[in-house]
């Protein structure tokens, strides 16, 4: 199939059958043009490894139930992407990269820059489970 072409695709919802259609897209060339900055103070997120990403908040803790520290929160892994490949999951918090602290968003688009010819960048991540572990992802 080619980018453009429409495809009949059918969706059960509810036990009633809906017949749609939809056009083929190019996976890469949406991810290029997706929005890295969504308006709106500090719900800001960017996407940084086929992860969107947003600082990590005393907030977005306290509506998971958790616990508050400093880091990064994965709103988002996109199938396929780096992060996916290294297993990163929804709702981890990325706190290092390599051997230093991740605070907040500004703190990762700078360590992202100073890391971005590494073949593979070391994370430590607090996965949605409470545990930390270390992930391999290639930037």
């Amino acid at each position: 199939m080619r980018q453009g072409n429409i495809v009949p695709i059918e969706v059960v919802r509810e036990g009633d059958r809906l017949a749609l259609s939809t056009a083929v897209g190019d996976r890469d060339s949406f991810l290029a043009n997706a929005p890295q900055e969504p308006s709106g103070g500090q719900n800001r997120s960017e996407v940084l490894w086929g992860m969107e990403l947003g600082t990590y908040t005393p907030e977005i803790a306290r509506e998971i139930g958790a616990e508050h520290v400093d880091g990064v929160y994965v709103l988002r892994v996109y199938p396929g992407s780096p992060a996916d490949l290294a297993s990163i999951t929804e709702g981890s918090i990325i706190m290092k990269v390599g051997k230093e602290s991740v605070a907040n968003l500004e703190d990762l688009r700078r360590i992202a820059r100073e890391v971005a010819s590494q073949q593979r960048v070391s994370l430590i991540v607090q996965e949605p489970d409470g545990a930390i572990a270390r992930k391999m992802i290639r930037p």
